[in-house]
């Protein structure tokens, strides 16, 4: 590579001319950068609105899951007081049996 005056080599001078003309080239031509921002804007925006629609589906759904919900399945704390009802009579049967057998 050759020294130039001013310390920049003839590759690195040719290089920084190519990309000012490229540059130059992107920034002279504002409608293609204005439709480009607006197609960005564009799937932006419909992204957006998919997410929004998608979030309002999963709320009806959530909502309606929870009128469901009861309906078909027993809370847990429920099922736990029915059971121990359940075995205290147990208990109850199986003392009054223990007694009649000893009889």
């Amino acid at each position: 590579m050759e020294l130039q005056p001013g310390g920049l080599a003839r590759a690195d001078r040719s290089a920084r001319e190519v990309v000012e003309q490229a540059l130059r080239r992107h920034f002279d031509n504002p409608p293609a950068i204005n439709f480009a921002l607006s197609a960005l804007m564009l799937g932006l925006g419909w992204f957006a609105r998919e997410l929004w629609d998608a979030v309002k589906e999963l709320k009806t759904d959530v909502s309606k899951l929870r009128e469901d919900l009861p309906k078909t399945y027993v809370v847990k704390e429920d099922w736990r007081a029915d059971m121990r009802e359940l075995k205290d009579i147990l208990g109850k049967i199986f003392d009054k049996l223990d007694g009649k057998a000893d009889k």
